[in-house]
């Protein structure tokens, strides 16, 4: 049982919201799913200036 945590990477960004899961962290690398995209690290897709929620979802 774990956490799992999505991100808001569009939310500074007027008109757009978009959302994708943390697959996982290595260093500074943080790896995501993205309904919207082939990419796979977080930070190379998106803007760290342009996220502006977490959410964290815990398993039971």
């Amino acid at each position: 049982m774990g956490y799992y945590l999505t991100v808001e990477v569009k939310g500074a960004t007027p008109g757009n919201q978009h959302w994708v899961a943390v697959n996982s962290v290595e260093d500074n690398n943080v790896f995501m799913i993205d309904p919207g995209s082939n990419n796979t690290n977080m930070w190379f897709a998106y803007e760290v200036s342009k996220t502006s929620k977490f959410n964290f979802f815990k398993v039971i």
